[in-house]
């Protein structure tokens, strides 16, 4: 695994209410460095990052489906993507395999009923015949289970201090700019000149500094050192290829460990299948418990008030088939809703054969 950072995509919103006007500034990207990489190529690439508008400023089906494909291809050549993996015999080098891309949950993945649906699905099946798998992640265990978030801890802190550090710099700047203002309308009222009444409003009340989208290179990626991110700047610092490799280690995605489910927030229930430590520890609680409330009740106390009950959960079943499993996930109506493809497929993959079925199903 190379724990190489793919070049970001930055979505920024627009008032405009048609699509066709939507619109990049310039200054908006011009402090966007080169990320650099070889991803599936043989040679290093340096690709830019990309960016998209849409009203609100966030994904939607549309953006989803065009960068997912634009990112993979750009990143990957088609002919190293298929659902085949292949390595090369004498020196073991890995020559094809899919792409897998693990995706949260947010609004924008999963088309529900917005006349999106059959154009989605037909992009999926395609994607997974191209050797691009769609890994959604479960539901409210981002947390734990998502790489991004392991990593956008740091990452998050160091945005905050860059955009303090940044916003610090505007206001300096424009305080200097206003007081040469100043000093000038001064000197030429001294000097006998004629200074309009707008000027003279203009040291009343001065311009306010603020951020706006030309920051946001500036605040990301620093001051670009060679056309690449500033090695200081909170991008460069936090997608490291030690960090990188780190998260997935922990999560334990690369290797399959699944260590993720040693995280202290992962909880666990009387019930479940899979009796862990967490769960022997509730059991010989549990075990305790009754024995305690037994003796004060023999000892003739009122027990009623010692009534806890420690959690419990049933374990999922689920069809036997892919077809009852697809029919019984469309009956629900929730084949958009990531607890309804686990509760009853017990897969993630946004563009499996079963969820494409399922999603069928519900149209039919």
């Amino acid at each position: 695994m190379a724990g190489e950072v793919l070049p970001p995509l930055f979505i920024y919103d627009s008032t405009a209410t048609k699509e066709e006007n939507y619109a990049v500034n310039d200054n908006w990207v011009q402090d966007f460095p080169y990320i650099r990489g070889k991803w599936g190529h043989k040679e290093y690439q340096e690709i830019k990052p990309f960016v998209a508008v849409t009203s609100s400023g966030s994904m939607t089906n549309k953006l989803f489906m065009d960068g997912i494909k634009t990112l993979t291809f750009a990143c990957y050549p088609r002919e190293t993507v298929p659902l085949e993996i292949k390595f090369n015999a004498n020196t073991g080098e890995l020559l094809t395999a899919p792409v897998i891309w693990n995706c949260d949950t947010g609004p924008g993945r999963l088309p529900v009923n917005d006349g999106e649906e059959q154009q989605w699905e037909k992009w999926a099946q395609e994607m997974m015949e191209k050797g691009v798998i769609l890994h959604g992640l479960l539901p409210n265990s981002t947390s734990v289970s998502a790489v991004m978030d392991e990593l956008y801890r740091s990452f998050k802190i160091s945005t905050r201090m860059e955009t303090v550090r940044v916003f610090a710099g505007k206001i300096y700047d424009l305080a200097k700019k206003i007081q040469k203002y100043k000093l000038d309308i001064k000197t030429r009222i001294e000097n006998g000149e004629a200074v309009s009444e707008k000027e003279k409003e203009k040291v009343k009340h001065p311009v306010v500094a603020t951020l706006n989208p030309a920051d946001l290179g500036k605040i990301i990626f620093g001051t670009p050192v060679n056309g690449y991110p500033n090695p200081d700047s909170p991008f460069a610092k936090a997608f490291t290829k030690e960090k990188i490799l780190d998260a997935f280690d922990k999560l334990g995605y690369y290797p399959f460990t699944r260590k993720m489910l040693l995280n202290k927030k992962v909880r666990h229930e009387q019930g479940q299948k899979e009796v862990t430590t967490q769960i022997e520890m509730m059991n010989n609680l549990d075990a305790e418990y009754k024995q305690l409330r037994e003796k004060c009740r023999e000892r003739g106390f009122k027990v009623d008030a010692f009534d806890a009950v420690l959690p419990t959960t049933t374990p999922l079943v689920r069809e036997s088939t892919e077809h009852e499993r697809a029919k019984k996930l469309a009956k629900t109506g929730k084949t958009a809703s990531a607890g309804g493809i686990f509760r009853h497929l017990g897969s993630m993959v946004y563009n499996s054969e079963e969820l494409l079925l399922a999603r069928m199903y519900q149209q039919q």
